[in-house]
């Protein structure tokens, strides 16, 4: 599984990125990390259901959600992770286990971001 290798070696947090695209306001990096975690919650749900439901465009849609909200805010291996579920052959519990650890790393990164503001 040499993904799961080239997944877990990519940066959790892009804090340039983050910064770039928030123009260094913390309360706003603050929103965008609440809605963003609220939501990917729903899209993984989305996901369990596309499983469920053999429903491919379901699950890319999901995928795709995860993958552009993660990236504008510098959640680098989890916008990767759901990037390789998008492009995925067909939906699957391991990818979704997957993106649930890639998106647990993603909440410890961005809480520890904002403790150190």
């Amino acid at each position: 599984m040499t993904e799961r290798k080239d997944m877990a070696s990519l940066p959790v947090l892009d804090r340039e990125e983050l910064n770039h695209n928030t123009m260094h306001d913390r309360a706003l990096q603050e929103e965008l990390f609440d809605l963003m975690f609220d939501q990917t919650g729903v899209y993984l749900n989305q996901l369990r259901d596309a499983i469920a439901a053999r429903d491919v465009g379901a699950w890319k849609a999901g995928a795709h959600g995860i993958k552009g909200t993660a990236r504008s805010l510098g959640l680098i291996r989890l916008s990767q992770t759901a990037a390789h579920a998008e492009t995925s052959a067909r939906p699957s519990p391991t990818v979704v286990a997957l993106l649930e650890t890639a998106c647990s790393d993603a909440k410890k990164a961005a809480s520890a971001y904002l403790a150190d503001s």
